[in-house]
């Protein structure tokens, strides 16, 4: 090694420690040593210093007190440009812990046409050293270019951008990474292949889409280019690290097992499995919520481009343009409001659809996260054996109910409400009693204060997403609006007002103005909702006592209600995408695709059950992760006796035991507690402080107990719990008031969602019973059981995201936080398995039947058993690729390089018992000389085909010629004989055209003088019949005319004597007229006469 161009990685505390002491400074060797203090490492050039520096072989006395020369090249670093002479006992404390060989990026991608890049490699594992300084470093180059993704051999990491990458997502980067594993290209939607082979493109989909880096990279295309193979076509296949790549890996190895089942020795070399999982971790804010919808998104956008790429060719070229528009129509098919249409929607949308829907209903903005899962979620995606989807369902976990009734600060409630209330319409709030009522009118979301989200989502647009989305998934008007009206009563309840009545009693304040509107919402009656919520039943002898409740006991009450309602409703909404995914018909070789996504690893000011049950979660994903990638590979190889160099690897499996240990783990001890009456938080304190004294990884000051608090160490850290409401929180008890309050009310949607929360809450009278009860923490860890189950099942696939930092910051990368997230998260060490372990192996027969052609001569006339014809295989092909690895000067030339087990050992090439093991270069190296025999085996066959087709194309075009020549004596034969032709044609028409014109002549002249005769001849004729016609009309006129005027005559006759008539009858009216005249003259004499006699008879009385 050439010391002055030797770049490395020194510990930043170092440096200073060094400078102090060139000062005369005291410092402290050995605490610097054991406690180095926050991450901090910088870039420098050793330009002295000694041979034994990186070795691990001990340093004499005299060599300790030597000092190593260190030319500073960090931009960063306040001793930038210096040239420092540090103590070597300083160096090499631990294994060198304060010291890293740094990379020079010459294993980077060759993306520039002289061969240079500007970024680290693609995959960590092609990092000519590897350690924390140098990864944390590849990851902020990366992130600075806004290359987010990177590979860690199978795995990828995700560092989240807090911000949109244009590009990165979308169609046409899909439809990018579905061609590259499909081997097809589309020009105008017709494929075509881009590979000679249907099955080598199988093969290479197997492996997700990354640049193999670096000089083996270089020495394999070189090797494609001298046998004539078609390079570009094979790089135009490689992509960047992508969540579609490793979401397309999943779908083509399930798809490779089902099609090849067994006999797909490819991946058989990578223990493959039939289902697949896809498992996304990472602390909150990471952006394992985007991540989990990309895949979602990419995988039913698969079997979508799968299901047109089979229907093109069976419809045939003439269809196929028709038929890939239709589709990207489909594809960008957006239903508004109007949920009838459902029906018609695919289940690739349905499933895509379903996200939106879950996070407005599940997620929350944290104090870390925006929009952070509140639940855990399990999705598995179904497939046909052609590939399509034919169903999904969703397993959700842990909802996060809480918060509906206390959220912390700088936090908010579930996205849901903030997005009803900023899109609901005058008509809608007038609908759901809302009036001119905002977030900030309603405790339920106004209790911390805060009403935004600071990543840019807008919530009416969210909310218009959401309702599109119900639509789509199969929910109709009328469960819209049941959804919507109970959102609005959530939102009322928890304005509602108790009053205390004396110490013991309480009641709902009739006069609180938000009362009537959850009556109504939820169809109730006041009387049933204050005895529910301010009084309690119990059963004593066959006899019923009621009580009632304090105000705070009541208070508790109405916030079970208010969660109880919510946590079914969600799950309604569950079970009814599950419904509208669910397959219509099942098929006995379908395979399955899970996607897992559980809250992240959390650790608050304040922690408390929630968080316990969320970092047990993740204490579980991690204990499965040390399990696939370390415990069963490390098994494995001492079964087949491998040889394999040792990672030091963190094992939580003592935090598990601590935590769900059945009968002593702290969750049992709290189910047990819930048991027993009258147990109260403080009881389950005492309980655990005493159970866990001594264990490791549990801590309990002074302090700490007299305020009820724990701390656990986690794998990603020390995390101080609350006690306070463990007890409640895991009962999760809805009293059985509030049940019978719910199934009496009049609204039918309240009594459905009420039959879901007694299904797993039964109503409680007393603690004794909570046995019939399984608890929070007990369902929880049945539930986790299930998924590590799973998981074991499929074969797994990760996402580890990171976040950059804590404040949400686009461009912030902050290299401590990093490092500390991939040391708890154990990407190094799986980095360090990837490259120092065989990822992957074969059956001996199967590495024979794969390779036996690179040792053919060799092998033919050899009998042994299976392991040692592999054995003998090994031997050759060890030697083809130590050759390999010297023209890429991966490895240097010596006099032990010569012998041939150095060569087997040190090529990462093992015979077990039953398998064959292989390092992942090794690997690349033994797939490279495959196809170098594959393609000199080509390109014979090319050769000969090519000959053949020559011959064949000299005979047609001799034959072609004669026919050509014979043609054309026939063809100027024929124009003779046609010339010919044409002259006597024409003279012959010559004649009959003048011929014609004479007839022609004549003929018009008789036809004119017929035409003459024939209209004189009808004129005359025609004014004989018109004067005949005039005649006859006229006397029709004069005998019309008689007959009328008799008519009148007659009429004027009858006339007279009507007037003689009516002049006699108005003689007589003028008689009668005139004695009635005399008649009235005399009645009026006659009354006067009467008046008369009646005063003289009025006198004569008078007089009397």
């Amino acid at each position: 090694m050439n010391e002055k161009e030797t770049l490395v990685w020194v510990r930043s505390s170092v440096l200073d420690d060094s400078v102090a002491l060139e000062k005369g400074d005291k410092v402290n060797v050995q605490n610097s040593l054991d406690a180095p203090g926050p991450w901090g490492w910088t870039l420098a050039t050793v330009v002295e210093g000694h041979d034994n520096l990186f070795s691990q072989k001990h340093l004499g006395a005299d060599e300790e007190e030597k000092k190593v020369g260190l030319s500073i090249c960090c931009n960063k670093s306040m001793h930038n440009g210096q040239k420092l002479h540090v103590p070597v006992t300083l160096l090499r404390s631990s294994e060198g812990s304060s010291l890293y060989l740094a990379n020079d990026m010459d294993m980077a991608d060759e993306d520039a046409v002289d061969g240079s890049s500007s970024l680290p490699p693609d995959d960590l594992i092609d990092l000519t050293h590897v350690n924390e300084p140098s990864v944390v470093d590849v990851l902020s180059q990366r992130y600075e270019k806004d290359v987010i993704y990177t590979h860690t051999a199978s795995n990828l990491l995700a560092v989240n951008p807090y911000k949109e990458i244009p590009d990165l997502y979308g169609h046409a980067v899909m439809e990018t990474y579905w061609l590259a594993g499909e081997g097809t290209s589309f020009d105008d939607g017709v494929p075509t292949q881009k590979r000679s082979s249907g099955a080598l493109a199988r093969r290479a989909s197997v492996a997700v889409p990354r640049r193999i880096s670096g000089a083996a990279a270089r020495t394999i295309s070189d090797g494609r280019r001298e046998s004539g193979a078609n390079v570009d076509g094979d790089e135009a296949d490689v992509l960047p690290p992508h969540v579609y790549g490793i979401s397309d890996h999943a779908f083509r190895c399930m798809m490779s097992m089902m099609e090849g089942g067994e006999s797909d020795i490819t991946l058989a070399s990578l223990g493959g499995k039939l289902n697949q999982t896809i498992v996304i971790t990472g602390d909150s804010g990471a952006g394992k919520t985007t991540a989990s919808r990309h895949v979602v998104e990419y995988t039913t956008r698969l079997s979508m481009l799968r299901s047109r790429a089979k229907k093109l060719d069976e419809l045939g070229y003439k269809g196929r343009k028709t038929l890939s528009q239709s589709t990207q129509g489909q594809s960008a098919f957006r239903l508004s409001r109007n949920p009838s249409m459902a029906r018609a929607v695919n289940i690739e949308l349905r499933v895509v659809q379903s996200s939106p829907i879950l996070e407005s209903f599940g997620n929350a903005r944290t104090f870390l996260n925006d929009n952070s899962s509140r639940f855990g979620k399990f999705v598995e995606l179904q497939f046909k054996e052609n590939g399509s989807l034919i169903g999904a369902a969703i397993e959700t976990y842990l909802l996060e109910k809480v918060r509906l009734v206390s959220q912390s600060r700088d936090e908010r409630n579930f996205h849901i409400f903030y997005e009803f209330l900023a899109s609901a319409t005058e008509e809608e709030r007038k609908k759901y009693l809302l009036d001119e009522l905002t977030a900030k009118d309603f405790t339920m979301t106004c209790g911390s204060g805060t009403f935004d989200r600071r990543d840019n989502a807008d919530d009416s647009e969210q909310f218009d997403e959401l309702v599109d989305a119900l639509g789509l998934i199969g929910i109709g008007n009328n469960d819209m609006e049941y959804i919507f009206s109970l959102l609005s009563a959530l939102l009322h309840i928890s304005n509602l007002t108790l009053l205390s009545v004396n110490d013991e009693e309480s009641k709902v304040e009739q006069e609180n103005e938000h009362l009537d509107q959850v009556l109504t919402l939820l169809g109730l009656e006041y009387d049933a909702l204050d005895a529910a919520l301010t009084s309690f039943s119990i059963q004593i002898r066959n006899q019923e006592y009621v009580r009632k409740l304090p105000k705070e006991k009541a208070e508790k009450g109405l916030e079970a209600l208010a969660k109880a309602l919510y946590g079914a409703l969600f799950k309604y909404i569950v079970r009814t995408i599950n419904d509208n995914m669910r397959p219509s018909s099942t098929d006995k070789k379908a395979g399955s695709i899970g996607m897992l996504d559980v809250a992240g690893f959390e650790h608050f000011e304040r922690n408390s059950f929630e968080q316990l049950c969320i970092n047990y979660c993740n204490e579980v994903l991690q204990q499965q992760f040390i399990k696939l990638v370390f415990l069963a590979e490390q098994r494995e190889y001492q079964r087949e006796g491998i040889d394999y160099s040792e990672v030091v690897f963190g094992d939580n499996k003592e935090v598990l035991d601590l935590i769900d240990k059945k009968g002593h783990g702290i969750i049992a001890i709290l189910h047990d507690q819930c048991k027993v009456p009258g147990t109260s938080d403080r009881t389950f304190a005492t309980n655990i402080y005493q159970q866990f004294q001594s264990h490791p990884r549990f801590k309990a000051s002074r302090k700490q107990k007299a305020n009820q608090m724990f701390s656990i160490v986690h794998y990603a850290g020390s995390v101080e719990y609350d006690i306070t409401g463990f007890v409640e929180k895991n009962k999760d008890e809805v009293p059985k008031e509030g049940s019978q309050l719910l199934e009496s009310s009049s609204n039918p949607f309240v009594r459905k969602l009420c039959a879901i929360i007694t299904e797993h809450h039964k109503p409680i009278t007393t603690g004794a019973k909570f046995a019939q009860n399984r608890g929070v923490g007990h369902e929880l860890t049945t539930q986790l059981r299930d998924i590590r189950d799973r998981i074991d099942a499929t074969q797994p696939h990760y996402i580890r995201c990171f976040k950059p930092n804590s404040d949400l910051r686009p461009g912030d990368f902050q290299p401590a936080l990093i490092a500390n997230q991939l040391r708890y998260a154990g990407v190094l060490e799986a980095l360090l398995v990837s490259r120092n372990w065989f990822p992957h192996r074969y059956k001996h027969a199967e590495f024979y039947e794969r390779y036996h052609q690179l040792a053919k001569d060799e092998l033919k006339d050899f009998n042994g058993s299976e392991r040692e014809k592999c054995q003998l295989l090994v031997n050759m092909v060890a030697f083809q690729i130590w050759e390999l690895m010297q023209e890429t000067d991966a490895v240097e030339g010596d006099d032990e390089s010569k012998n041939m087990s150095f060569r087997v050992d040190n090529v990462g090439l093992q015979v077990g018992k039953t398998k064959v093991f292989l390092r992942h270069k090794t690997f690349e190296y033994l797939e490279y000389l495959r196809g170098r025999i594959i393609v000199n085996h080509v390109n014979k066959i090319n050769a000969l085909l090519r000959g053949r087709i020559a011959r064949k194309q000299y005979k047609k075009r001799m034959t072609a010629l004669m026919s050509a020549q014979t043609y054309a004596r026939r063809f100027i034969a024929v124009l003779k004989a046609k010339s010919i032709l044409r002259r006597n044609a024409a003279a012959t028409k010559i004649q009959k055209t003048w011929r014609g014109g004479r007839d022609l002549a004549r003929y018009k002249l008789i036809k004119l003088l017929v035409a003459w005769t024939q209209a004189h001849f009808r004129g005359w004729e025609g004014r004989e019949q018109f004067r005949q016609l005039q005649e006859d009309q006229k006397k029709r006129k004069e005998e019309q005319k008689q007959i009328l005027q008799e008519k009148q005559r007659k009429l004027e006759e009858e006339q007279r004597k009507l007037q003689e008539k009516q002049k006699k009858l108005e003689e007589e009216q003028k008689k009668m007229e005139e004695e009635q005249k005399k008649v009235e003259e005399e009645q009026r004499k006659l009354e006067e006469e009467k008046k008369q006699m009646e005063e003289e008879q009025r006198k004569a009385e008078e007089e009397q």
